[in-house]
């Protein structure tokens, strides 16, 4: 009886024999979520992968863009060393250009000071004195170096025809006191036939009556001429001439 009744207690107490028992159902539902959860872990795993590759190319391509900068700076800083240097060359040009400039400047002046020097200077064989002279017989003697201020050629009552230079007319004729030659033939003389002349005598008397009208007279400093535009026995007319050395 006990052993019927065991298994009626069996009978009874099970319902549904084919369900499975919660034991046995739960690893079938647990494969699934594993082989999720190593989808999405490998996801991640790659994501990771991805993003440090990203994360290296990034940073490589900032250590590039840093030596960029760095060599552009090292460019920039030669450039400005270069435009220092250029700067400081232009200055020292302008400097030396200054320089230059004042030089110039002042050759400038002292060349036109020279030019006036050279142009307020008598040239050589320009006249120095002349004029047209009237002697008399007896008349005080003219001095032939006398200066373009003096009218009178000299002429004084302490200047006598004995004195060097002195140019005096009497009844022996023109008395000239210096070295002279004679020109014959000559209606004028310049500065280049006297200075270039040869032949000075001394001192003394020429004939005004004769064909030689014209004479050189060396002085110590110059040359002159004198040439007779009309002679009579009490008076002599002449044009007299001195020249700058």
């Amino acid at each position: 009886m006990t052993h019927s009744s065991h298994g009626q207690a069996d009978t009874g107490t099970n319902e549904y024999p084919h369900a499975p028992h919660p034991q046995h159902a739960r690893p079938s539902r647990i494969k699934p979520a594993s082989a999720v959860l190593g989808v999405v872990l490998a996801v991640l795993a790659i994501g990771t992968v991805v993003a440090i590759y990203q994360m290296r190319q990034t940073n490589l391509q900032l250590s590039e863009a840093n030596q960029t900068v760095a060599a552009n700076s090292i460019t920039i800083q030669d450039l400005q060393s270069v435009q220092a240097r250029d700067a400081a060359a232009v200055q020292s040009a302008s400097g030396v250009i200054s320089s230059l400039q004042a030089a110039n400047q002042s050759m400038s002046s002292q060349l036109a000071s020279a030019e006036e020097v050279i142009a307020s200077s008598p040239q050589s064989g320009s006249i120095y004195h002349q004029a047209e002279l009237t002697l008399d017989v007896g008349q005080d003697p003219i001095d032939i170096t006398a200066p373009p201020s003096d009218p009178t050629w000299g002429a004084a009552d302490q200047y006598g025809p004995q004195q060097r230079n002195a140019l005096s007319y009497s009844p022996r004729g023109l008395r000239i006191n210096a070295p002279h030659s004679g020109v014959p033939g000559a209606s004028a003389v310049d500065y280049q036939t006297c200075s270039t002349k040869t032949g000075y005598g001394g001192y003394g008397y020429v004939d005004t009556m004769t064909a030689t009208t014209v004479f050189c007279v060396r002085l110590s400093d110059r040359f002159g001429a004198i040439k007779i535009l009309n002679s009579t026995v009490d008076r002599l007319t002449l044009q007299l001439t001195t020249w700058e050395s």
